[in-house]
């Protein structure tokens, strides 16, 4: 099979299994919402029924945090998935964002954009046409940084290099 060809199918299965799968989480959500939005009539509540209930008091934890000395300094890095994005309650409308769902966001807790979902979903399936020793001998191949190295990846690994 041309590799272009293969490539495209790729592609195009990785695009229609990710439309699948979003299809299937809004039909979900709204299940959800549908068994919820029921109206209930208002005959069928008896306040009687209910029994009310004492909340005891919970000592909250202090609004600051403990220092701790360390006798070494332990370089670290922010991972950008784990920084607070800070909601700032404003009263007009105009001006607030919804972070959560911006142009080309895909619905599930990743950062990607659709493009580079749909890239990384056509990656994973190219990948399982290999097997880990082929993929390990283009790993080894990629790394020697010779020329030869083009040759050899150009007639192993079709699928790979189109996408």
């Amino acid at each position: 099979m041309d590799p272009e060809k293969a490539v495209k199918n790729i592609i195009s299965d990785a695009e229609n299994e990710y439309k699948d799968e979003i299809c299937k989480i809004l039909n979900d959500n709204q299940k959800y919402l549908n068994l919820f939005r029921k109206n209930i009539p208002s005959s069928s509540i008896q306040p009687q029924s209910y029994r009310t209930n004492v909340i005891p008091f919970i000592q909250p934890h202090p609004r600051y945090t403990f220092y701790m000395d360390a006798p070494k300094n332990i370089p670290s890095q922010d991972d950008p998935i784990l920084r607070y994005i800070p909601y700032i309650n404003t009263t007009s409308h105009e001006n607030s964002v919804n972070i959560i769902n911006y142009d080309e966001t895909s619905l599930k807790e990743n950062p990607l954009n659709y493009k580079e979902e749909l890239r990384e979903r056509a990656l994973i399936k190219t990948f399982s046409h290999y097997s880990d020793l082929d993929l390990f001998n283009l790993k080894n191949l990629y790394d020697q940084k010779d020329p030869t190295v083009d040759v050899h990846l150009k007639n192993r690994f079709p699928l790979i290099l189109a996408v």
